[in-house]
């Protein structure tokens, strides 16, 4: 089907970014009265890495794991690091900002299959 590597594309792309929420979602478990498993924000974070694992195997029935994965993986980190700056008031430094930017090259240059 002509749709299959695009639909494992989008797959792949819920799959970081489901990561990179869980990920936050995991700090902010860690703020505030209720921590640990007392947290609903680490049982928010948990159905997150639930739905990145589901997506991850769409995309791998659609995606070459060599592509898939390092993509998955860069997404991920480009969610993390852009949510810390946008929800804890985390700063970037210009090298932080460049490495970004070498990592989305990155994830580009790796899915020309």
């Amino acid at each position: 089907m002509a749709n299959d590597g695009l639909w494992g594309w989008m797959m792949m792309l819920g799959s970081g970014v489901s990561a990179g929420i869980g990920n936050l979602l995991i700090k902010q478990s860690r703020q505030g009265a209720a921590t640990g498993l007392h947290s609903p924000w680490l049982w928010l974070a948990l159905a997150f890495f639930i739905l990145n694992v589901h997506l991850l195997g769409k995309a791998l029935d659609r995606l070459p794991v060599s592509v898939a994965a390092p993509a998955i993986s860069g997404t991920n980190f480009v969610v993390v690091v852009l949510g810390a700056a946008l929800v804890f008031g985390e700063s970037l430094s210009l090298a932080q900002y460049l490495g970004l930017g070498s990592i989305v090259l990155g994830i580009v240059l790796v899915g020309q299959v």
